[in-house]
């Protein structure tokens, strides 16, 4: 998701067509980026030689005047390069920048902004080689301004003790949260359809959680999770066993969020989600709140990427770990909190979903903490506090 507003760019100022070439997973979510005209299948480095061979055939036959890497490897770079695509952009990483004749040197390891930027400094950057005018405009939304709260430190134009680029003569306007949008009936069917199969009441909110990692980020315990969502809820009501659902139909996923009254004691519905291999996590994680008299069901994501999209879309908050699930949820511009390592690769300022700014609060380890991944040093209590305090007047807000 963090490359869509690198795409929004380059589809406004070229208007070419937009081949992207990703795994077979991801393929749905691409298929709904307005930006992207084409979708390429890849196989992965695992497949066997004939669908190699048939890959590179494939990207040969569309002749494509210019190929952008945002990631890059060794595989990747070598494919380009035999596919024959006269201008190759890529940031120059390792041997396989060699490959490339064009090279945009970044660092993305020293985290100094979000990788969505410098997605967007990279199709800047193969803009202007091709003679493109680049739009000059004021930032809709200052990265130095926004608010990296618990554990964090804001001094001057530094977070958490790391340089913020400044936003200036090169902003664009990009950044236009949201990225991803449905249909108001499609989420409103998706909602009633979820409402029916659990048993919940469509009138009340929900708080979405995502507790599996996919292995990209820090493994976030159960007891964590708990003490985080108990003093979230703190105050608020939890909404009563509902078998038989209100009727609401008429009414859209906006509306019924309207319909809650915005107070500290609005009730909230925990779903907590699971993807594949994840039921088990999920269900403890039910469990464990249970034990502290708070009701969450378990949600299984087994129809795709889209339908799982679709539930984040309805949900009042998503809490995850920065994940891909974080990232949907960004781009949907779906209030979120994200829980973040401080390995300098991997910190909340370079992961940072595509909210608006005011939309997502970050929860990070501190700096000093002797392991930049022991999520165990944050008090989670005061997380939990900090991040209701929050929600509560951005829901005012709204």
């Amino acid at each position: 998701m963090l490359i869509w507003p690198a795409l929004a760019l380059l589809k406004q100022v070229s208007k070419a067509h937009i081949s992207v070439l990703v795994p077979a997973y991801t393929a749905p979510m691409a298929q709904l980026c307005a930006s992207i005209d084409a979708v390429i299948i890849d196989p992965g480095p695992q497949a066997e030689r004939g669908a190699q061979r048939a890959l590179l055939q494939q990207i040969k036959d569309q002749q494509f005047d210019c190929a952008i890497a945002v990631f890059s490897n060794g595989r990747n770079a070598r494919m380009l390069w035999q596919a024959n695509i006269p201008n190759r952009f890529a940031p120059a990483t390792k041997w396989a920048q060699l490959l490339y004749n064009h090279r945009l040197r970044q660092r993305r390891s020293q985290s100094a902004q979000p990788e969505w930027r410098y997605n967007v400094d990279l199709i800047r950057f193969a803009l202007k080689q091709q003679g493109y005018n680049l739009p000059v405009s004021s930032a809709q939304q200052q990265i130095k301004h926004h608010v990296y709260p618990l554990m964090s430190r804001l001094e001057g134009d530094q977070i958490n003790g790391q340089p913020v680029s400044p936003l200036g003569e090169h902003d664009d306007n990009t950044y236009n949260a949201p990225y991803l949008t449905f249909e108001p009936q499609v989420l409103s069917d998706m909602r009633h359809q979820v409402a029916s199969g659990l048993g919940l009441n469509v009138a009340h909110r929900w708080l979405v959680v995502h507790p599996g990692t996919g292995g990209s980020a820090g493994i976030l315990a159960t007891a964590q999770y708990v003490q985080f969502i108990c003093a979230f809820i703190q105050n608020r009501s939890q909404p009563a066993d509902s078998s038989h659902p209100a009727d609401s139909s008429h009414l859209t996923p906006q509306s019924l969020l309207r319909h809650a009254d915005k107070t500290s004691c609005e009730p909230f519905y925990i779903l907590v989600t699971a993807g594949p291999n994840e039921t088990e996590l999920a269900e403890t994680l039910v469990q464990a709140l249970s034990l502290q008299g708070l009701k969450a069901v378990v949600l299984t994501s087994q129809d795709g990427l889209v339908a799982f999209a679709q539930v984040i879309a309805n949900s009042a908050l998503f809490l995850a770990a920065g994940t891909g699930p974080l990232h949907m949820a960004g781009a949907l511009d779906v209030p979120t909190v994200g829980v973040f390592p401080a390995r300098r690769s991997n910190t909340a300022l370079r992961w940072q979903p595509l909210n608006q700014p005011s939309r997502h609060w970050p929860i990070s380890v501190p700096n000093d903490a002797l392991d930049p991944e022991d999520l165990t040093v944050i008090n989670w209590a005061q997380a939990g506090v900090l991040a209701r305090d929050w929600f509560d007047k951005l829901t005012q807000q709204t």
